[in-house]
C-alpha cells in the first residue's frame, strides 16, 4: 500500500458565507487571506469585509483547492481519499506561492522543519534505472530516493508514502 497526499482544485459559487462555528466570514480567496480581518464581531467588521470586495482589496474565490490524505489501494474502500483542507483561490497564485501553500499543508502543526524532513526521507540516495519508480517520476525527481524507496511523486500530483513492500 501507498500513502498519498493528493491536491486538486473544484470549481465553487463565489459568494460569502458566514460560518457560525468559527464566527468567520468565509468565500475569500486564500491569496487575499492577509489583507483584511475576516472575524465578524460587529456590523463594522461586516462594513470592512464588503467595502474591501467592493474596491478590489480581496477577492471571492473562484476555485477551492481540496487535499485529501488517501491510501493507494485496489480496494475501494481503502482507497477513498480523506479530505483534510479546502481552501478558496482566486487562481492568481503563481507557482512558488502554490509551492508555499502545499508546504504550510505539510507542516500544519507549525514545523518549519517538516518540509525539509521530507527531503531528507526522499532524497537521499541515488535512484536505480532499475527501480519500479523510475519511470513514474519527472526529471529531476529521477535522481534521487530514500533507501526505502520512497519518492516525491510529481508524475499525478501525488506524494507517494513507503514503498518498502516493492521489489528491488
Amino acid at each position: 500500500m501507498h500513502r498519498v497526499v493528493m491536491l486538486d482544485e473544484i470549481a465553487v459559487e463565489q459568494r460569502p458565507r458566514w460560518d457560525d462555528k468559527t464566527n468567520n466570514i468565509l468565500g475569500a480567496c486564500r491569496e487575499c487571506s492577509n489583507r483584511v480581518s475576516f472575524q465578524l464581531n460587529t456590523a463594522a467588521d461586516l462594513e470592512v469585509f464588503f467595502n474591501a470586495l467592493d474596491d478590489g482589496d480581496i477577492h471571492l474565490a473562484s476555485e477551492a483547492t481540496v487535499v485529501a490524505f488517501g491510501v493507494l489501494d485496489k480496494d475501494p474502500r481503502v482507497y477513498s481519499p480523506r479530505p483534510c483542507c479546502i481552501s478558496g483561490t482566486d487562481k492568481t497564485e503563481t507557482g512558488p506561492e502554490h509551492a508555499k501553500f502545499i508546504q504550510q499543508i505539510l507542516t500544519a502543526d507549525g514545523e518549519a522543519k517538516r518540509g525539509a524532513a521530507l527531503v531528507e526521507l526522499t532524497m537521499t540516495r541515488e535512484l536505480s534505472l532499475h527501480s519500479p519508480i523510475y519511470p513514474l517520476l519527472i526529471p529531476p525527481t529521477h535522481e534521487f530516493s530514500s533507501r526505502g524507496r520512497r519518492s516525491l511523486y510529481f508524475a499525478t500530483g501525488v506524494m507517494h508514502g513507503d514503498h518498502s513492500e516493492w521489489p528491488s
